[in-house]
């Protein structure tokens, strides 16, 4: 038997894992959300409540998603996933209307039961409806409620809704302390990266009143059918986000702990691999919400990501998530700190050099290309001068036989 306890505490309420479904698709009804926590989560986020002001947000588009740069290897069930692609989209509101979203909230704890978190998720516009949206969320059995500070395109449908919020700090202060005084459970606003400092808006909700935050949602993008001369699919810009979005929240947890957040973080955008869960918790969160991967390869991928962790914990002789909570913090460096040398043409030398291993060099030259110091050329096999090698590490990485390696002279 595993000596592994996989549950967390967020915000008081014990979650059986630190796997959330984000507010998505996924969860977009009481079935969705009890098929998520049937796979392993610890909680649901539902689908966003719109303003009424965003009517239009609450009829969709079709098609409404797309993957750019989606690019699997292999046929049929033996296809690999890429590690890297663009989800495109312009989902936006839940179905349920005013008057319904209460048994959705309702429904859906009934379903997944006690040990797993119901997040509420609204976004009210004026601070009437802010008042409104808070009156149904009291009246329900949702364990906390998020508030969406940060839909990448909720703006086009409606001015004073997501990233109108969350990117100025005196207005996301003022509805964190309206809905502070309106609802008695949990309240934890999503962060937006189009906001300047993340961190510090972070920290100003935790002084308004906040029990969490949510680090960060997608961004808004446009990308354009040269052939046609129009923006792809539906036509207008729209969320975008995916595995390439990893560092960005990585930095913005960090920097918000940084800066001294102490209330819980709930991780969120580019978590694709079971390792990245990890990541964030490294680095301070204290659980991760998933969209995209729930969405691409399925609710299994709740499964498949705790049996990796549990599987890792054991090998580290890890017990609980919080004995690896936050422990990468102390290893991140100040950039006028790290290890540094007078580059060679200021008049340096390098104390590393790029080495290449002919058995698994393919020829294919692409080293010689990227390589802007004149350091490598092709004779037989690549050759380095030792003089010129500025050890810069863009020949080893896009190496596609992972012939090259960066090594101390």
């Amino acid at each position: 038997m595993s000596k592994v306890d996989l549950s967390v505490d967020y915000c008081g309420v014990k979650m059986k894992s630190p796997i959330i479904a984000a507010s998505a698709t996924t969860t977009h009804d009481p079935i969705a959300c009890k098929m998520a926590a049937d796979a392993g989560a610890g909680g649901v986020v539902l689908k966003t409540l719109f303003a009424k002001e965003a009517a239009a947000a609450y009829n969709y588009a079709r098609p409404r998603f797309t993957l750019l740069n989606w690019n699997p290897t292999g046929k049929g069930k033996a296809a690999k996933y890429p590690d890297s692609f663009t989800l495109y989209s312009i989902e936006q509101s839940t179905v349920f209307p005013y008057d319904k979203f209460e048994w959705y909230i309702n429904k859906t704890k009934e379903l997944v039961g006690e040990n797993v978190a119901v997040i509420a998720s609204i976004m009210g516009g004026v601070e009437k409806g802010w008042e409104e949206q808070c009156e149904i969320i009291q009246g329900s059995k949702a364990d906390m409620c998020e508030l969406n500070f940060s839909c990448p395109h909720a703006a086009e449908v409606e001015e004073h809704i997501g990233t109108a919020v969350g990117s100025v700090p005196e207005v996301a202060e003022k509805i964190v302390k309206l809905v502070r005084k309106k609802l008695d459970i949990p309240i934890i606003p999503k962060m937006t990266p189009q906001a300047g400092n993340v961190a510090a808006i972070a920290k100003m909700c935790e002084r308004a009143g906040a029990n969490a935050v949510v680090i960060h949602n997608r961004l808004m993008g446009l990308m354009i059918d040269i052939d046609k001369a129009r923006p792809i699919e539906w036509g207008c810009y729209s969320g975008f986000g995916g595995p390439f979005m990893l560092p960005l929240s990585l930095r913005w947890i960090a920097k918000a702990r940084e800066a001294g957040v102490k209330i819980p973080i709930s991780a969120t955008n580019g978590y694709w691999n079971w390792q990245d869960p990890i990541r964030a918790i490294m680095v301070g969160a204290d659980n991760v919400q998933t969209c995209t991967a729930i969405m691409v390869k399925g609710f299994e991928e709740i499964t498949n990501w705790l049996r990796e962790m549990e599987r890792w914990m054991e090998e580290k002789g890890y017990t609980s998530i919080n004995d690896f909570k936050g422990i990468a913090l102390k290893n991140i460096i100040p950039g006028d700190e790290i290890e540094r040398e007078v580059p060679i043409m200021a008049g340096g030398t390098s104390s590393k050099i790029a080495v290449v291993d002919t058995d698994k060099c393919s020829l294919c030259g692409w080293c010689q290309k990227v390589c802007f110091h004149e350091a490598m050329s092709m004779d037989d096999y690549p050759a380095v001068d030792e003089e010129k090698c500025e050890a810069c590490g863009l020949c080893a990485s896009v190496c596609p036989e992972g012939a090259i390696t960066i090594q101390k002279k």
